[in-house]
């Protein structure tokens, strides 16, 4: 169980704020943990300090102490991924982004049937499967959100988590959990949940940031996908292979498939403490939408080709696993 062992947290200058608790390591139930970094929340005007903590007997690293209770609170409405409004004239844009993920996802299952997206954000992944033919459902924690896909977006959208959502047993082919397994405080749970509800044979999409990448080596406390306080885990391939395999679940292929995006945000954050912006400095365009000969060269010549061999040599900072339910 948590606790709010305050006394015993001897970490010097640091205090977690009301509302968080240490928590046992989730995979093994260990209590022993070695700090690895004090990280500031350098995306609002907040002042707190987060721990972020590996199990000295397992090596799962995780937020610790972490939100306890509902951590809908925690999402504000300055977070990113949720401060898109989709309007008319960018919702075809948002929409078509999610092509390569659509197109991941119909390798794995090309008959198109039942998708469930697990924290469907501002359902821009859900238009697209359902533009494309899919039966798309979905669940999202945050209730804001989830009502903006359910009203604007006429999305078939449950409020809560997915261990919440009561989804029938055996009603999906396909789950995907886009930047989602790494803010849920129950993965072990989830895992098993989603081998309910998928049909044998059914699988799921699941991509996360990779902490024994080159890019989190580097940057260390200014590595972008530490964010906490949303970030709540920090799997390495090793540790997210034995959740899956503690599940019952197959895991089938792991894909290294990292961008320029989480590495010129790490350069930001490390240099002034602003998030970067996300389109527009991958795709070498400048603040009018123009092209930027010079960066974009930059990019084709030197940044996407080098982090193709982090990729290669199982260093780079993103991957998508693929797990399957046995037959």
């Amino acid at each position: 169980m948590p606790g709010d062992d305050r006394a015993g947290f001897m970490e010097p200058g640091f205090d977690f704020p009301p509302g968080y608790e240490i928590f046992p390591c989730a995979y093994c139930g260990g209590e022993d943990f070695a700090t690895i970094f004090l990280v500031k929340d350098k995306s609002r005007t907040a002042s707190n300090v987060f721990r972020i903590a590996k199990c000295r007997n397992c090596s799962l690293v995780m937020l610790n102490p972490a939100p306890s209770g509902d951590t809908a609170f925690i999402y504000g409405e300055d977070y990113e991924p949720h401060k898109l409004a989709l309007d008319d004239s960018g919702l075809k844009a948002v929409v078509r982004s999610q092509e390569p993920r659509r197109a991941l996802v119909e390798r794995l299952y090309p008959e198109r049937g039942a998708v469930l997206d697990v924290g469907s954000g501002d359902g821009r992944f859900l238009m697209c499967m359902r533009e494309a033919g899919w039966r798309a459902s979905g669940c999202e924690l945050v209730p804001r959100m989830a009502e903006f896909q359910k009203g604007k977006l006429g999305l078939d959208v449950r409020r809560g988590g997915l261990l919440q959502a009561g989804f029938d047993e055996k009603s999906f082919d396909v789950a995907t959990l886009w930047a989602v397994f790494e803010h849920l405080r129950d993965p072990l749970d989830t895992l098993v949940e989603i081998r309910r509800i998928l049909k044998p044979g059914g699988s799921a999409v699941f991509s996360m940031p990779n902490f024994d990448s080159l890019e989190r080596m580097v940057f260390r406390d200014g590595w972008f996908p530490l964010l906490p306080p949303q970030h709540l885990f920090h799997y390495t391939p090793k540790t997210f292979k034995a959740f899956v395999d503690s599940s019952g679940l197959i895991l089938e292929r792991t894909i290294f498939s990292t961008t320029a995006t989480g590495l010129i945000r790490s350069v930001r954050r490390t240099a002034t403490g602003a998030p970067a912006e996300r389109a527009r400095v991958e795709s070498g365009t400048d603040a009018g939408g123009k092209t930027n000969l010079s960066r974009a060269l930059l990019f084709k010549t030197i940044i996407t080709p080098t982090l193709k061999l982090f990729d290669l040599l199982h260093l780079g900072g993103s991957v998508n696993y693929v797990v399957r339910k046995r037959t």
